[in-house]
């Protein structure tokens, strides 16, 4: 098998969880693949594992079967076509296409909204138009595809993506592709082929010294169910003879009785052989949202080591042959000094290149697993679909938080009512001060003046009038 088939062999080991990535893969799958016309839609391939993988995708995606089955060959080639004019228009339908209207092959980048969904997209491309070459020999990866336009578009996508492609033209095809390792890596990492973007690590290193580089992963996967994942992964690590070299844990309900989404970090050991196979198993695990590869290469490092060691053992050696030769104590004294010191160098050096073969006998993954509710969002494709998570995670945000209100509540239940009896009491206190100054700086009121004999008395027929 071919480094180019065995990638696309483990491209079609991605699982067909989402819809929208299913026909944002079908989408690549179609514009890159042999036939895509109103009349007839043809995908040959030499590829087993991709003639496999294709009825499903095209189940998953729109509904559609195709009119031979996978097994049927012609020259070697799978070649498998649909001829029904009723799925045809729903397959066009799907990408917003009118079969009443001269159809012109484009992106339509509303497929690919999602970051998921543009790597679909691009695992689809490849697998229909795609190649790469064997890393031992050279650095190429190509996508070709008959329709221009179409090519363009994938250029722009793949430039916003972070990637750099040439384009060419080969005849009636129009070819993007990659010379550089580093991008050849990022992009197969990208589309769901972590192992074989490693193997390009590896021939890569291997060039100048062969097992002298130390890899690392890093992934980051939501899971639903947070401890089962945990154990799925503890079990993996043990099942390929790896170790968990750190972890930690941070979440769940704290002490008022709140729900945090829990979060997990774990550093694993995983043999170096057996890295490949685990990445590919991490998917079983969880939702992988991330993911990065790097490899650094030692090779320089061991070896200066090495020559080091090599030099401090023969002056060891020699200094051994002088102290069997020294006539004095003083001479003795001085060469049992240096022994001392170049065997402590020694015991160093033999350390750092067990930590180097360590390094290059157990790669080192990373892994950081966050908990979530559901995965809101990675299957809406329609409007109301989009329209329905939203509501359903503002209707669950409302609820969530009317609980946490009531827990509160209930918790500093005990404190609400003690502030309530102070307050209450200062109010009595404060009313009560109040009254007792009403009453102190309340006026006396004073006895009226007695009349005199001189004044006047009212008759009673003039008061009468």
């Amino acid at each position: 098998m071919t480094f180019s088939a065995r990638a696309k062999a483990e491209l079609c080991r991605v699982p067909i969880k989402k819809r929208c990535c299913a026909v944002a893969e079908a989408y690549g799958v179609l514009l890159y693949c042999h036939t895509f016309t109103t009349r007839e839609i043809r995908i040959v391939t030499a590829c087993g594992a991709f003639a496999e993988r294709l009825p499903k995708l095209f189940r998953r995606a729109f509904g559609a079967h195709f009119a031979l089955p996978a097994e049927e060959k012609t020259g070697g080639r799978h070649v498998l076509t649909i001829t029904d004019r009723a799925a045809i228009e729903t397959v066009f339908a799907a990408f917003g296409a009118d079969l009443s209207r001269t159809v012109a092959h484009h992106i339509n980048l509303a497929v690919l909204e999602n970051d998921c969904c543009r790597a679909s997209f691009l695992r689809g491309a490849f697998l229909a138009g795609g190649s790469v070459t064997d890393p031992s020999k050279n650095y190429h990866l190509e996508l070709i595809t008959a329709h221009a336009s179409v090519s363009r578009e994938t250029a722009a996508l793949l430039t916003e993506l972070g990637f750099a492609a040439r384009s060419i033209d080969r005849g009636a095809n129009t070819v993007l592709y990659f010379k550089k390792s580093e991008a050849i890596e990022d992009f197969l990492t990208k589309i769901g082929a972590p192992c074989a973007a490693m193997d390009i690590m590896s021939a890569k290193g291997e060039k100048p010294m062969n097992n002298t580089i130390n890899r690392k992963v890093r992934e980051i996967f939501r899971a639903l169910e947070f401890d089962k994942t945990l154990q799925q992964v503890s079990a993996l690590v043990s099942e390929l003879g790896g170790f968990i070299e750190s972890s930690s844990s941070s979440g769940g309900s704290d002490a008022s009785g709140n729900y945090i989404n829990q979060y997990a970090s774990i550093t694993a050991r995983i043999p170096s052989k057996d890295l490949n196979g685990f990445i590919s198993r991490l998917n079983d695990c969880g939702t992988i949202t991330n993911q990065r590869l790097s490899s650094e290469n030692i090779s320089l490092e061991y070896a200066d080591t090495e020559a080091r060691k090599q030099a401090l053992q023969t002056e060891y050696d020699r200094l051994l042959e002088l102290m069997a030769q020294a006539e004095n104590i003083d001479t003795v004294i001085a060469i049992e000094a240096r022994l001392s010191e170049v065997r402590l160098q020694l015991d160093s050096l033999s350390s750092q290149l067990r930590t180097y073969d360590n390094l290059v006998d157990y790669s080192t993954v990373y892994l950081d697993v966050q908990e979530v509710r559901n995965l809101s969002g990675t299957n809406a494709t329609t409007i109301p679909e989009r329209i329905s998570n939203g509501l359903s995670n503002t209707l669950y945000g409302i609820k969530v938080f009317f609980e946490n209100l009531l827990v509160f509540l209930v918790v500093n239940l005990p404190v609400f009512l003690l502030l309530a009896v102070v307050i209450l009491l200062i109010i009595w206190v404060l009313r009560l001060i109040r009254h007792k100054r009403s009453q102190k700086n309340e006026p006396i009121p004073s006895a009226a003046p007695p009349k005199s004999d001189d004044e006047p008395v009212d008759s009673p027929d003039k008061n009468n009038r």
